[in-house]
């Protein structure tokens, strides 16, 4: 009989799959095996935007969901995984596993995780991270983009700080996390992969400019997303496709910055100190 708690998903990696397009990404999933003498293999599920049940997602070049994956086709059946390829960047997708027997029987879902791979050009990226890494060190956070950049810089207690990979002794700038937006100078166009850990999603906001990033994986209009600071910001900024795109809350009609995205940064203007509590 299958027990339907004792497994759970890890997400390895994201990569770009270059042989294919270089819109379309990869992601290999890793979980604990199931030991049930019946077990006859795994269904794996995913989808794009919002968390949760129905795992309906389809576009992989593998099917859509969910994906048979029957102990047979593992190499490992102590150590099963799978990798999904044609996924698209710049979406956040959540996967789940279950187990199923020979009778079809099938457990409940595993815990859910999630990731997203961003594109980012040559030249300045303004990004930040919607999950915080389980390695906040800024070398291994950058890893998939290593020799690929040129540095970074964020705006942090109201000074500048930068790294730069070659001069790492020089540098003022030593880790990447959740509520901070940075600057990526991309020496070339690639990919960057995020996943890790949920954060908190309230970013302390300090009087006047804020370089700050957006903690969670659903995307929302500005006036949602800034609601709990209405009144108290009078900007917004972002680099959209190598642009710089505004909202302005009291005057819409000028703006063209509508909406705010996992893996972006952005630049609030606020006239006071204050808490942004995203939705």
């Amino acid at each position: 009989m299958l027990n339907n708690n004792c497994f759970r998903v890890v997400l390895l990696c994201f990569l770009l799959v270059v042989p294919f397009s270089v819109n379309a990404a990869q992601v290999k999933l890793k979980w604990d095996a199931n030991n049930e003498d019946d077990l006859a293999g795994y269904k794996l599920y995913y989808k794009t935007g919002l968390s949760g049940e129905p795992y309906n997602g389809a576009g992989a070049d593998q099917g859509a969901s969910p994906l048979i994956v029957p102990l047979a086709s593992l190499s490992d059946v102590n150590n099963p995984e799978f990798t999904l390829t044609g996924l698209s960047d710049n979406e956040v997708y959540y996967f789940a596993i279950t187990a199923y027997d020979t009778e079809g029987l099938e457990s409940g879902y595993s815990n859910e995780v999630d990731g997203l791979v961003i594109s980012l050009d040559q030249g300045p990226n303004l990004i930040s991270f919607y999950r915080q890494p389980a390695d906040t060190d800024i070398t291994s956070v950058l890893s998939s983009i290593s020799n690929k950049y040129s540095r970074v810089t964020a705006f942090i207690n109201n000074s500048w700080k930068i790294f730069i990979p070659e001069y790492p002794e020089l540098s003022t700038l030593n880790t990447m996390e959740t509520g901070i937006g940075y600057f990526v100078d991309m020496n070339e166009p690639a990919t960057l992969l995020m996943y890790g850990q949920a954060a908190s999603n309230t970013v302390n906001l300090e009087n006047g400019p804020n370089m700050t990033g957006y903690n969670i994986p659903d995307s929302h209009n500005m006036a949602d997303a800034l609601n709990s600071i209405k009144g108290k910001y009078v900007s917004v900024k972002t680099i959209v496709d190598g642009n710089w795109k505004v909202y302005y809350p009291d005057n819409p009609a000028l703006s063209d910055l509508t909406d705010m995205e996992p893996g972006q940064g952005y630049w609030i203007e606020t006239i006071e100190s204050c808490n942004w509590s995203l939705p």
